[in-house]
């Protein structure tokens, strides 16, 4: 199936039998007919044969470390309850488990140990640093690239912790979600007071922010300007991220994804605006995380395809309660994929396909398998988006192979060097 998205500035067709895309600029190519194109380029339809994921496929892998489920937010969205915090296990038995997994893979470019999983993981701060320093220890002693990191609420991130933090090479991100307005609305205290004011002094108080991070979640009640939310994170961290909360009903987006629509068409905007100007801080910014929307504008660039959408229970695993693994941090709260039984099932629904012949599958990777397994689905309303994602990101590299070539070359290397390191 061929999909034509007809643009002021150029004609693109998409096949969703195998992820070609083919741009043909107005001016220049308009005079080329569909039928001598399809003559003259046979591989635009090449049969594709889905890749299998494995270990040998990551050359980063990670180990998140859920050691506690103690915070000192009740976030309206987070998928645990921290009313009553407990540690999981103890530091020795983490310091083994970290071990083994170096082991296991020696051979990796990097190895990650992300303490993210699912409490505030600076309430624990002094495990964090001994995790650190033991990660060191096994960086020397297996010749490895063993990386501590984590995503805090940055309520406690006061200068004394950045310091400790950074002098030990453990890097961090802070979630944030975006403008003050959002981010009180669903950040709060257990108390229910906002914590906005709190977490903004502590990140402007951070000299060094090479290497620091803001996340960002969208649930089905948003009604900000997104814009603004990139631009407030990027002034206050050089990585920004924003993603989209995992389903709990099909209709979680049901009543905001035009807006939501809307509020990326002004965002792709304002980044082609940027980019005549010759500022890439934003783009960049978006590009070096884990943002979707900067996640399909890569892909779509460079023309990157993807089988599947996480790398869990493959090129990650999560140890929860009573040192079980788990395929992702998330799962931890479903006993159906504890252990190698549940990450096999967890791979197996992955595999299922609800997409059909979706023009972007290559390029959004499909659901999330969590997602799946609870609606028997895909989340229609959040796959609407994700499509006009793909639509303005394929708009986007189409304005710059039209008017900015050079462009074009800078944020593709940087993709590229990105995805090297």
């Amino acid at each position: 199936m061929i999909k034509h998205y007809r643009f002021g500035i150029a004609r693109v067709l998409v096949n969703s039998i195998n992820g070609e895309i083919r741009y043909f600029m107005k001016d220049i190519d308009e005079e080329k007919t569909y039928e001598v194109f399809l003559y003259q380029d046979p591989t635009f339809n090449n049969v594709i044969f889905p890749q299998v994921y494995d270990n040998d496929s990551y050359s980063k892998i990670t180990l998140s470390l859920n050691f506690s489920t103690k915070c000192n937010l009740n976030c309206k969205y987070c998928f645990l309850d921290h009313k009553e915090g407990e540690t999981l296990y103890s530091l020795e038995k983490i310091k083994e488990e970290i071990e083994n997994f170096v082991k296991r893979n020696i051979k990796k470019k990097k190895i990650f140990v992300d303490l993210s999983g699912s409490g505030e993981p600076l309430i624990n701060l002094v495990e964090v640093m001994a995790i650190a320093k033991w990660c060191k220890k096994l960086e020397r002693k297996y010749k490895v690239n063993v990386i501590v990191q984590f995503v805090t609420n940055g309520t406690l991130l006061d200068e004394k912790t950045v310091k400790l933090l950074q002098d030990n090479a453990v890097l961090f991100g802070v979630s944030l979600d975006g403008t003050k307005e959002n981010h009180d609305k669903n950040r709060v205290f257990s108390d229910g007071r906002p914590s906005y004011d709190l977490i903004e002094k502590n990140m402007k108080a951070i000299e060094e922010k090479q290497f620091l991070g803001s996340a960002m979640v969208i649930d089905g009640s948003f009604n900000t300007n997104l814009l603004n939310c990139y631009l407030n994170m990027s002034k206050l961290s050089t990585t920004t991220s924003i993603k989209f909360k995992r389903s709990d009903h099909i209709d979680e987006y049901k009543d905001r994804a035009d807006y939501i629509i809307g509020e990326y068409f002004n965002l792709m905007l304002y980044l082609i605006q940027m980019i005549r100007e010759n500022d890439y801080q934003l783009l960049f910014s978006i590009l070096r995380g884990d943002d979707t929307f900067g996640t399909m504008l890569s892909r779509v660039i460079i023309e990157n395809k993807v089988f599947a959408r996480c790398d869990g229970g493959v090129g990650r695993i999560s140890l929860g309660k009573n040192y079980k693994i788990y395929p992702c941090a998330p799962s931890i709260v479903n006993s159906s994929f504890e252990g190698e039984e549940g990450i096999n099932y967890f791979k197996s629904i992955a595999k299922i396909d609800y997409c059909n012949d979706c023009e972007c599958k290559f390029y959004c990777g499909g659901e999330c398998p969590l997602v799946k397994e609870k609606l028997k689905s895909n989340d229609i309303y959040l796959c609407k988006i994700k499509k006009k994602l793909f639509e303005y990101s394929l708009y986007f590299k189409a304005y710059l192979l039209k008017y900015k070539k050079e462009a074009l070359n800078t944020i593709s290397s940087f993709i590229y060097n990105k995805e090297a390191n």
